[in-house]
């Protein structure tokens, strides 16, 4: 049942549903954390040389590696660590909406589809323009593995992940508008 990451990668990115049911199910806690340590430092390494590109580009090149650069590369191990531990977060508190929405096959099946679901934003979600694509494909990937893994229905599985980054997105939304009156005020 088990497969390589290349072909749970293809698998998930152009037959989700089929890959979610017959090959990520049988997954262990291992083979998705090997996933997806193999996703972030994919995303690492072509983010980081994004932004050290582009660093080099406005700042010109000569200066732009000397000066820019190495606070680039400072930022690599941190958007290593931060889509390391923030994978792992936000699959503990999408498991929430999960289970208040039904789901009872536990964290682990959430977990799984979370981070699998991570596969296109973490293999090109680093691309300008293209990353938008690729989180919104991520967002319905996120919805099938969760229906497929916790054995929900695709309503059940919507309501819990659009509620989920529903919240999200007002605490995000919440945490500028604060930052925006406190910079405004203090002008």
């Amino acid at each position: 049942m088990t497969s390589g990451i290349a072909e749970k990668m293809k698998g998930v990115l152009f037959h989700p549903t089929e890959t979610f049911a017959d090959t990520i199910r049988y997954d262990t806690l291992k083979e998705t954390l090997i996933y997806l340590l193999v996703l972030v430092v994919i995303f690492t390494a072509f983010a980081g040389a994004l932004l050290l590109v582009g660093v080099s580009i406005y700042a010109g090149l000569a200066t732009g590696i000397a000066a820019g650069g190495l606070s680039v590369i400072a930022l690599i191990p941190m958007l290593f660590f931060g889509g390391l531990v923030g994978a792992i977060i936000f699959a503990a508190y999408m498991h929430i909406w999960v289970y208040i929405a039904g789901g009872r096959e536990g964290i682990t099946e959430t977990w799984k589809a979370v981070i699998y679901a991570s596969t296109p934003s973490l293999l090109l979600g680093w691309i300008p323009v293209v990353g938008f694509v690729m989180w919104a494909w991520s967002l319905v990937l996120i919805i099938i593995g969760i229906r497929e893994l916790q054995e929900m229905t695709t309503t059940r599985a919507v309501l819990a992940v659009l509620i989920g980054y529903l919240i999200l997105a007002a605490i995000g939304v919440t945490l500028v508008g604060s930052m925006l009156v406190g910079i405004l005020t203090v002008s």
